[in-house]
């Protein structure tokens, strides 16, 4: 189990916008331990959203979900945790 926001995608997070480092976050109302694939799958799909975030992208999705750790064998995971988020 690992820390996690419950809802992580950009809209809860404030990100400077030269670096892209995390500088504050939103809607904590999810806050707890838990898998943290939920929170990695949302981030991803966010970051790699172009109609909604274009200044991001697949490259800082990739570089995002290296910096945390991810095994590239969890792929269903991530899939998984970003269809059920589709049904909240």
């Amino acid at each position: 189990m690992s820390k996690t926001h419950g809802n992580w995608c950009l809209p809860n997070v404030v990100l400077d916008p030269e670096t892209a480092r995390v500088t504050g976050l939103l809607d904590t109302g999810r806050v707890g331990r838990a898998d943290r694939y939920p929170d990695l799958a949302l981030m991803s799909r966010s970051l790699r959203s172009g109609e909604l975030n274009p200044q991001y992208g697949n490259e800082l999705a990739d570089h995002y979900l290296n910096r945390c750790g991810h095994d590239a064998a969890d792929e269903d995971k991530l899939g998984f945790y970003a269809l059920v988020d589709e049904f909240f």
